[in-house]
């Protein structure tokens, strides 16, 4: 039984010993194959960017959202206050429509070609290797 237990113990280090081994291989490659600092300094630069005019878009939107909600409180009858909520709502349409999109990352940064390729290459060998272990375990 003591045995059995070791025999588990030793099992469950090996299998982490060789996932450790093979998650810092592979960051190494990837890190010998990539040229990633100047990739990197452009993705900070237009994701500052990006949440530079996300939190400005975020804020407009807030301040037309108190707008709509302070002008709807001011209704004091039924009739009154659904005749304001359909014209703020139209009004909120109108300002937050199609005309003004929420930013999204992608509208700020493309990958090049070169990092494109660096991660397909990337998939296609992580794939490979788990594919070949794969096969020659089971």
């Amino acid at each position: 039984m003591f045995a059995a237990l070791l025999n588990t113990l030793g099992s469950t280090l090996v299998g982490a010993m060789t996932n450790a081994g093979a998650f810092v291989g592979i960051s190494a490659g990837a890190r010998a194959l990539s040229h990633e600092d100047e990739e990197r300094k452009r993705h900070n630069m237009k994701m500052e960017k990006f949440q530079k005019d996300h939190n400005s878009w975020i804020e407009k939107r807030q301040n037309n959202l108190d707008a709509e909600r302070k002008r709807r409180q001011l209704a004091q009858s039924s009739e009154g206050h659904l005749q304001e909520l359909d014209a703020s709502m139209r009004e909120y349409a109108r300002a937050w429509g199609a005309a003004n999109p929420e930013p999204q990352f992608h509208q700020y940064y493309h990958p090049s070609q070169q990092q494109k390729h660096k991660d397909y290459l990337g998939a296609i060998v992580v794939v490979a290797a788990v594919g070949g272990i794969a096969y020659y375990v089971l």
